[in-house]
């Protein structure tokens, strides 16, 4: 298989909080958790935990997809 042809794993990172332990434990079915993004704000495509892309959520039939808007350090890409 070619280098270029390697599958990856990528997250798609919405956003992160911070909360006690016990903020933890009281967290149940419905609970909201407030992230530190705000709305309408790109969402960080990670790879090995460095960023590659930002884009925004968007709705392609009844998945969830990513519509690409930055392509993080251009440069450095393989």
């Amino acid at each position: 298989m070619p280098f270029i042809d390697t599958p990856l794993r990528l997250e798609i990172q919405l956003g992160q909080a911070r909360m006690t332990i016990r903020d933890l434990l009281d967290l149940e079915p419905g609970s909201l958790v407030e992230l530190k993004k705000s709305a309408g704000e790109p969402m960080d495509v990670l790879c090995k935990d460095r960023v590659l892309i930002r884009g925004e959520v968007t709705v392609l039939e009844d998945s969830l997809g990513l519509r690409v808007t930055e392509i993080v350090d251009s440069d450095r890409r393989v």
